[in-house]
């Protein structure tokens, strides 16, 4: 009875520590849709008419709210794809603010 239990409560564990993980990783998943509909990395060519790139054609489109043709992602996806970034620019900006002096002269 413990033995199951023990089972149970670490199969519960690891989709919960898998659930969560899939759903912070919301720009991975535009990406995935994007390279599902066909478009791939250095497939802009405005030279052959060739409009598939990955960032260009298709993930920066779809954060702009733009549709993409046989591309689906969720508008929830989308908004926390946005939050992250949001999040992580911010983090970022706070980091490389030069340093305040706290010794008075």
């Amino acid at each position: 009875m413990k033995k199951t239990a023990l089972f149970l409560a670490l199969v519960g564990s690891l989709f919960i520590f898998t659930q969560a993980r899939a759903e912070s990783q919301p720009c991975k998943e535009i990406k995935a849709a994007c390279e599902a509909g066909g478009y791939t990395k250095g497939g802009h060519n405005k030279k052959t008419n060739t409009y598939k790139g990955l960032y260009k054609d298709c993930i920066l489109k779809i954060k702009e709210g733009q549709t993409v043709e046989g591309v689906t992602v969720p508008s929830e996806t989308v908004a926390a794809c946005k939050a992250k970034k949001a999040k992580r620019d911010a983090k970022k900006a706070a980091g490389s603010a030069p340093p305040t002096s706290t010794t008075a002269k």
